[in-house]
């Protein structure tokens, strides 16, 4: 069946075996998947062409899932945000407080299951960027 839109997404994991598996079952699943394998990667890529959405590992190689949330909301590529999922550890549950307050729109618990990542992908939409003092503007979600 052809979609008349695909979303388009950044894939970003540290581990090559994980990143494969995901980004084949997107891709089955109709969407066009550009990966990284870096924090920064995951930045050159957004800034080349903006994605609709990016879903990341925490545990990248340079940047972590929190410092690429920060870059992004701090310039949105292509002037409007981008959906950030962040897969990470469920403890420490600091790293879920770092990431949200970093502007993720989603933090999940690794390891995910393929169909929550697939049903988060197709129905996530932007937070608000944090406010300047790098948290998030909780006066916007009332």
């Amino acid at each position: 069946m052809d979609r008349p839109f695909q979303k388009r997404i950044i894939l970003s994991d540290d581990v090559n075996r994980a990143l494969e598996r995901v980004e084949c079952f997107l891709n089955r699943s109709g969407f066009l998947v550009r990966v990284a394998r870096s924090g920064e990667e995951v930045l050159e890529l957004t800034r080349q062409e903006p994605p609709d959405v990016i879903l990341m590992n925490y545990y990248l190689a340079g940047l972590k899932g929190d410092d690429v949330c920060r870059a992004l909301r701090s310039a949105p590529a292509g002037g409007r945000p981008v959906p950030l999922l962040v897969v990470g550890p469920d403890s420490p549950g600091e790293i879920e407080v770092r990431c949200r307050q970093a502007g993720c729109d989603e933090f999940i618990p690794s390891p995910a299951a393929p169909n929550l990542l697939l049903q988060l992908v197709e129905n996530v939409q932007p937070a608000p960027a944090p406010d300047a003092a790098g948290g998030h503007d909780h006066a916007a979600d009332r």
